[in-house]
């Protein structure tokens, strides 16, 4: 039938301790930097933005995260009385957030999409489908701390993991397994083996929909003019007075930017404007048998229909535990995607524990405030900028491979055991400084604890 438990559930007088709103402003205004926000909740009614009330962080602000305009969150009002006029504008609000149904969309997540992690939220949950080491593992016990871009720091069983580039700048769900930097800080045995090992990673992909078919079936009093909802008992439709109106579209390549769905007609049908007269679907179900002649004639193979009406949805295959959304989708196969990643992993091969220390990406820069150079290390928006950092990677004195600069100096040390002089063949002056460079341990110059590639 339809029926929404959350909200049926609820009396005339519930007050609502938890609501979701809408961010309309992005914090800039917020001249005291503490996080003030202002939100729109569905009991604000007509109220200009500029009016609506402040609402302060419960978040502390050890942890400083500012949803964006447009992104969801819970309020939490101070006290609330439904039948006061001054309860909307006077009482206190608190805000936490920003609402995120998915990983995949840290970045930012419209209101509807965002609200889908709720069991009565609009739009349904999909699978994320992204690749293993994307993203946290919660279920394995991480503890993530994850920023808006790119970004995170996961903290794993006796392992901290700092990342920037986690995932492919051209797709969000694929593990970067090329230039990835990340800081590895482990404790654990003290000989670690590490081994890149091929694995293959499978992810779905759904194919879109083609055709688009939207239907209105709105079946109303004829003389009072008020329309039903479409979820009712077919009984509620069959009272004498009752009119019904059909008002049908067909879209053609479906385009999907940002939640919104942009395409071009191909057909549309009106019952108030058909020839015969809207008489002839005035029958409710004269009006379904006639919408699903014209589904059926145009859909196609892979199709999306969109409905106010139980009737149309559930004839075309609507999910029997999901009668909330407005849409089904055609039922496909997903395509199977098939690339190998180079998976690391560090096996243990003692049982004395220490702690380990891994730095990786493709350029690796120790600076020293106290070292001789002119950088700019303390840029107070980015640290060190762009053009900062091109001049480090480029003038900045690079480290020596100690084991090379070993088997050099064991060049010169062989040369100044077996040197002679040219003109009679006799050796060197075997003084105190040749006995020096020939007792000399070269492998102390090695740290062996510090290693690089």
């Amino acid at each position: 039938m339809g029926e929404n438990m959350f909200i049926n559930s609820l009396s005339p007088n519930t007050i609502p301790l938890v609501s979701i709103g809408v961010v309309v402003g992005d914090g800039k205004d917020d001249k005291f930097k503490a996080g003030l926000i202002q939100v729109r909740l569905l009991r604000d009614g007509q109220i200009v933005n500029k009016d609506l009330l402040e609402c302060a962080p419960l978040l502390p602000r050890f942890l400083n995260v500012l949803p964006k305009a447009g992104e969801s969150v819970f309020i939490f009002t101070q006290s609330y009385t439904p039948q006061s006029e001054k309860a909307v504008l006077n009482v206190q609000r608190y805000w936490l957030g920003p609402l995120i149904s998915q990983d995949i969309f840290l970045e930012n997540q419209a209101h509807l999409q965002a609200t889908a992690v709720n069991a009565d939220g609009t739009l349904p949950l999909y699978p994320p489908n992204d690749e293993p080491g994307a993203y946290g593992n919660p279920t394995e016990g991480d503890v993530t701390l994850q920023g808006r871009n790119n970004t995170d720091i996961i903290q794993k069983n006796r392992e901290i993991w700092i990342r920037a580039g986690k995932f492919e700048s051209s797709d969000n769900k694929l593990f970067n397994s090329v230039d990835m930097g990340y800081i590895q800080l482990k404790y654990g045995s003290s000989i670690i083996q590490r081994k890149v090992i091929p694995k293959e990673v499978k992810t779905y992909k759904y194919e879109n929909p083609e055709i688009l078919v939207n239907v209105q079936i709105n079946t109303y009093s004829g003389s009072t003019q008020f329309t039903l909802p479409g979820n009712l008992p077919n009984q509620s439709y069959n009272l004498p007075t009752m009119l019904t109106n059909l008002v049908l579209s067909v879209n053609r390549n479906l385009d999907v930017i940002e939640g919104s769905e942009v395409a071009s007609q191909i057909y549309s049908f009106n019952s108030a404007s058909s020839v015969g007269g809207p008489g002839d679907y005035n029958n409710r179900e004269a009006a379904i048998a006639k919408a699903i002649e014209l589904i059926d004639l145009y859909k196609g193979e892979k199709w999306k229909i969109k409905s106010n009406a139980n009737e149309i949805l559930d004839y075309y295959g609507r999910d029997a535990n999901n009668k909330i959304t407005d849409f089904v989708l055609f039922k496909s196969e997903p395509t199977i995607v098939t690339r190998t990643i180079n998976e690391i992993k560090f096996i243990s091969t003692t049982k004395n524990n220490s702690s380990v220390l891994n730095m990786v990406a493709n350029k690796i820069n120790l600076v020293s405030y106290d070292g001789a150079h002119s950088f700019n290390l303390t840029d107070p928006e980015k640290l060190i900028d762009e053009k900062t950092q091109i001049q480090i990677n480029s003038k900045a004195h690079p480290l020596v491979y100690g084991d090379k600069l070993v088997e050099f100096l064991e060049l010169v040390r062989s040369y100044v055991e077996y040197h002679v002089h040219p003109y009679d063949g006799i050796p060197a002056d075997p003084g105190e400084v040749k006995k020096d460079v020939l007792n000399y341990d070269l492998n102390t110059i090695l740290n062996h604890n510090i290693n690089s590639n």
